[in-house]
């Protein structure tokens, strides 16, 4: 319907123009009725899927049913992402206690956490602990599989940056036990590319010598002085490593320190990094 008339016989008379008047913004009213009815509508909008599973705790995001992601309220400058290996995992537990630990930490400092989950069968050392969620810390082992972990760990940065809504400008890989193991093994060997390594309550039992990485990041090691004796001592073997190569080197042993991972150790680790 077009939106223009012809008003008959308004002639010269002026008092017609009352009638002239009338007529125009009778027509309006039709003229906006019609623009609205041709407009084309606007596209449906969907509705966003909040994925929801148990290995998330409260305060973290999923990214699928492995993989989760703690985005603090604000990101300090850089913008950084924190790749944690968690340590073994029995198959009916959560990881409550260590979540809630890196999320408290992600908070005070300002970066964000990757949380992947750990695969069944890699802890091999006795049955009891066959079925765990663990990660790969045998050479053979790491050569087969640690590449697929890795290329999973980057496609959960970038599902990550999508939800975040920025890039990360920094990266670190920080391990702790049996996550911690896996993490000296990659960081020494510049498997993966970092800007800090941080390890609690783990370090390496044997090391070759010809499988070194050129990068040599700011390193955070710990380990508590009531920790194992064979922990203990693979400590102190990473870290004589590390100082033997030439790593920018923090290196802390905790006074009556167990086998756990603290708050203040992702602080100081943070600190180690230069942030």
């Amino acid at each position: 319907m077009s939106c223009v008339r012809t008003i008959p016989c308004l002639g010269k008379a002026r008092s017609h123009s009352y009638a002239w008047l009338v007529a125009l913004f009778t027509m309006l009213p039709a003229c906006t009725r019609d623009a609205k009815e041709s407009a084309p509508a606007p596209p449906p909008t969907t509705a966003t899927t909040v994925l929801t599973t148990p290995w998330c705790g409260a305060g973290w995001l999923a990214i699928d049913d492995a993989t989760c992601v703690a985005l603090p309220e604000r990101l300090a400058p850089p913008a950084s992402l924190v790749v944690h290996v968690h340590g073994m995992i029995a198959p009916d537990a959560l990881p409550t206690a260590e979540q809630a630990t890196l999320l408290a930490a992600a908070r005070a400092h300002g970066f964000a956490v990757l949380f992947a989950r750990g695969k069944p069968g890699l802890c091999d050392w006795e049955p009891g602990v066959q079925s765990n969620f663990c990660w790969p810390t045998k050479q053979e082992a790491i050569d087969e599989l640690g590449p697929g972990i890795l290329a999973e760990w980057a496609e959960g940065q970038a599902r990550a940056e999508e939800m975040a809504g920025v890039r990360f400008e920094r990266r670190y890989l920080f391990g702790f036990s049996n996550g911690g193991y896996f993490v000296a093994f990659l960081s020494v060997e510049g498997r993966f590319s970092i800007d800090g390594a941080g390890v609690v309550g783990a370090g390496r039992t044997a090391i070759d010598e010809t499988l070194s990485g050129p990068a040599r990041p700011p390193f955070y090691l710990a380990v508590g002085d009531q920790e194992t004796g064979v922990t203990r001592q693979d400590a102190a073997t990473l870290a004589h490593l590390l100082t033997l190569r030439g790593w920018p080197l923090t290196y802390v042993i905790h006074p009556g320190g167990a086998h756990e991972l603290r708050e203040d150790d992702l602080a100081s680790a943070w600190a180690a990094w230069g942030r």
